[in-house]
């Protein structure tokens, strides 16, 4: 398997590649409306040091920020890989959509423009220059085929290039999509390809698909950054194409024999459920010996389901993967080992929600009393991960707690952003925020510590609430809400649960709603909902990644949107 020296840049490798591999297929690109492009390593290269050169002439200086601002195009892979050739800083953003108002996306710009000061922005310029209201910033318009035909007089400068300098920004995912700047190095990246490399045995065999956004690690880094780094071809298609047509993203696995997919879970609770089953017909999925849960909490129903769907198709349930990755750590920082189920054990339910550690029960046929826990792999080998306590003590296995981590392919800051930097990284170690624990060397992630409810005295996670809730009839499955609300009077968190409904409902089929909801939280999780609200069609707010951003719907809620 290829390793990667530090001391090199990711444009050193990718150049490399991109030349020794000039005739065969770099990208197979499916447009909206035209069909697939295939794109060639000598085609992709050309296309790349074209925007090496428009960086050049737009005056951008090596370490300086580009934003990639555009709807699904190749310009985005070409833009983004002529910055790292210049030695320029790139950065994806989401491309405005259809729910946020100018006013709104051009004050976000604003605010985001202060602290990182981009120098060039690559965009349609006649869907973009509405939100954009700044002489400072220069204007790549990737319909303007003029800037493209002066490649001359670029030249790439290895030399300039060090392996601490900033190789690009990840934003990490929010309702907008402008948040925090995740800044990576070069050694930071490199050191993540060897280790996640080695974990997925990659080889020349290997041929990725992809629906993923780019403004996310997980479309950013495994779908497109990597495949590129190790010379494995890859094929990319609209997130909004596969959310109008889930299933076609396995077909282009059939149609290509891929071979990887990374995917969030909800994905598999879609295409296990909600395809039909004669779109199965002519599926070939005997290629992929890897298709990865990632992003959001595992769930092992999830991945049964989408298992039991598709095994017809030539599905090996040993492909079935998980991950816990994050743009912090670059991207993977738990990997499950290859042609391996992932690990899962089963706890007791009371325990896991009454403290701070699991009790390992014996499967029975009360589901009411156990919870399956599925793992999120082993830590890759360059990633120490620890579980620590209120007091920032170390714990032990079986114990739940923050997860904190340490690597060789950390951020090197949230860039500009010194305060959030150091109250992130303590004593070498970045703090992610999320809960969990270490059992038999594998990590289970259990949920977010902010998003936690406490409510008497009990112990609650929203995203186990929301399952149940997903799975009473007439509930729209992946549009429900859970969160805490402080109750000054009763001293404790009260559970609020907002959901879409699949159709408009009358008052009487609303009120049994409600009842099988709160009967079925009640069953399973062992909590009371103090309130359940129903809400419009497409009202509840999502990140830019495609979750339901809990705190943004809270907000919504204090406020007395849906009262």
């Amino acid at each position: 398997m290829k390793q990667f020296s530090i001391d090199r840049s990711i444009a050193y490798y990718i150049k490399k590649t991109l030349e020794s591999q000039s005739k065969k297929i770099c990208v197979y690109f499916k447009h909206k409306d035209s069909g697939i492009e295939e794109i060639s390593c000598a085609d992709f290269y050309r296309r790349a040091i074209a925007y090496s050169s428009i960086f050049k002439n737009c005056g951008v200086k090596k370490g300086e920020i580009v934003l990639i601002i555009t709807d699904h195009s190749p310009h985005i892979l070409y833009a983004f890989i002529g910055a790292l050739l210049a030695g320029v800083i790139p950065s994806i953003l989401p491309f405005p959509g259809g729910k946020i108002s100018k006013e709104r996306y051009s004050e976000i710009f604003k605010n985001l423009f202060k602290i990182i000061e981009p120098v060039c922005i690559v965009c349609q310029k006649s869907k973009l220059s509405e939100y954009i209201q700044s002489d400072r910033i220069t204007l790549a318009d990737i319909d303007d085929e003029e800037i493209f035909n002066d490649s001359n007089g670029f030249k790439f400068a290895e030399d300039i290039l060090k392996r601490e300098d900033i190789a690009f920004l990840q934003h990490s995912s929010g309702t907008t999509g402008l948040q925090k700047g995740v800044a990576l190095t070069n050694a930071s990246v490199l050191n993540h390809m060897n280790a996640y490399g080695k974990i997925l045995g990659l080889n020349e065999k290997d041929l990725i698909v992809s629906w993923l956004p780019l403004y996310h690690d997980m479309g950013l880094v495994s779908c497109f950054v990597m495949p590129l780094l190790f010379g494995i071809p890859f094929v990319m298609m609209s997130p909004f194409e596969w959310i109008a047509n889930p299933v076609s993203i396995l077909e282009l696995v059939s149609k290509y024999k891929g071979t990887l997919m990374w995917l969030p879970n909800f994905s598999f609770n879609i295409l296990g459920q909600f395809v039909k089953p004669e779109l199965r017909n002519g599926l070939n999925l005997g290629s992929l010996r890897a298709i990865i849960n990632c992003s959001e909490p595992v769930m092992q129903d999830s991945m049964l389901k989408f298992y039991d769907f598709f095994q017809t198709c030539g599905l090996k349930k040993e492909a079935l993967s998980a991950c816990y990755a994050m743009a912090e750590n670059t991207f993977a920082v738990s990997q499950t080992p290859m042609n391996k189920f992932p690990e899962f054990i089963c706890v007791s339910k009371k325990d896991f929600y009454g403290g701070s550690r699991i009790v390992l029960i014996d499967k029975s046929e009360n589901s009411n009393e156990e919870k399956i826990l599925i793992s999120s792999g082993v830590p890759l080998e360059n990633c120490e991960v620890r579980i620590i306590g209120k007091n920032n003590e170390i714990l032990d296995d079986g114990l739940i707690g923050e997860i904190i981590i340490k690597s060789n392919c950390m951020l090197k800051e949230y860039f500009k952003r010194e305060l959030e930097t150091s109250n992130a990284i303590i004593d070498g170690y970045y703090h992610t925020g999320d809960i969990g624990f270490i059992q038999n060397n594998n990590l289970y992630i259990t949920g977010r510590k902010k998003d936690i409810i406490i409510a008497s005295g009990q112990n609650f996670y929203p995203n186990d609430i929301e399952n149940v809730i997903n799975e009473v009839f007439g509930v729209r499955k992946g549009r429900v809400c859970v969160f805490g609300v402080y109750n000054e009077l009763l001293g404790t968190e009260e559970i609020i649960a907002l959901a879409e409904l699949e159709k408009n409902s009358d008052n009487r089929e609303k009120i049994e709603i409600i009842k099988l909801i709160k009967h079925s939280v009640f069953n399973q999780i062992g909590c009371q909902i103090k309130k359940i609200l129903f809400t419009g069609r497409d009202s509840l707010i999502k990140s830019t990644s495609g979750k339901i951003s809990r705190s943004h719907n809270k907000k919504k809620y204090i406020e007395g949107a849906w009262n």
